[in-house]
């Protein structure tokens, strides 16, 4: 669950405090029960303070909006990727916190191709200030450092580096190469670059969808999946049941075919 990713460490009075406040906002908004939207943004309101006393500058804005909105776009160009139900600015005050876009460790089983579509989904906002504005930011922070984890894991655990992805590991360090070129360090960052240059080029690809999406952030601070799908011309990504009454303005699944089937080896 994507809240249990967004909350380690919290209190027992926490996270009942983000029940109380989901609660809050479940009836005011006369709903019979409480929906992940509004556990989402209970999440958001308790870990920045009620949507924090802090006033952001226009630039600082900004770089947060196309930073989630990089994230929100890979999220869905991605296959095997479970979008966030809502994407906000206010949250994660200058790249404090947990970030909304934990590795989902979920499945018992995953594929290579699945774990390097979750490393470019959680430097897609890394990717996106640095095509945008030509450097990144401490946004970024726990994102890197969840990005580092999953790579690290994919080499020492799970052999799937770049140079022995077609190799067979009987364990954790089984037949591992000392040399100094091919330390797990080395081949994590492999990884980790590889990930970001193939986030930084779908997004180049789709500059007129991320900056839809972080243009609408900027002015509304808050979209929900929904939304963010809609402004970004994606809806036939989404399940049947969220696509709502709009139409897409050009056909996408051929456009998007190539994207969603990413040559990650």
């Amino acid at each position: 669950m994507s809240v249990a990713h967004r909350t380690p460490g919290l209190t027992g009075a926490e996270l009942a405090n983000i029940v109380n406040e989901a609660s809050f906002l479940a009836a005011r908004r006369q709903r019979p029960t409480i929906s992940d939207e509004e556990v989402e943004e209970a999440v958001d309101r308790v870990s920045s303070g009620a949507k924090s006393n802090r006033v952001l500058s226009d630039d600082q804005k900004r770089l947060i909006a196309y930073h989630e909105a990089g994230h929100a776009i890979l999220s869905l160009l991605l296959r095997g990727i479970r979008p966030v139900a809502r994407v906000s600015i206010i949250g994660r005050m200058g790249g404090l916190g947990r970030s909304n876009w934990s590795a989902n460790d979920d499945s018992e089983v995953m594929t290579r191709r699945e774990l390097m579509s979750q490393l470019m989904v959680l430097l897609a906002g890394r990717a996106a200030e640095k095509n945008t504005f030509g450097e990144p930011s401490t946004r970024a922070e726990d994102d890197l450092e969840q990005a580092w984890d999953l790579a690290k894991r994919m080499v020492n655990r799970w052999g799937m580096s770049e140079e022995r992805d077609d190799r067979d590991h009987g364990g954790r360090d089984e037949g591992r190469d000392s040399g100094p070129d091919r330390t797990p360090e080395r081949e994590a960052k492999a990884l980790i670059t590889r990930a970001e240059q193939a986030a930084r080029s779908i997004l180049a690809d789709n500059k007129d969808r991320l900056s839809a999406v972080a243009e609408a952030l900027i002015e509304q601070e808050t979209l929900v999946r929904g939304e963010i799908a809609r402004l970004a011309g994606l809806t036939s990504l989404l399940p049947e049941e969220e696509r709502g009454p709009w139409l897409p303005e050009h056909e996408e699944e051929d456009e998007l075919a190539s994207v969603r089937e990413l040559p990650l080896r």
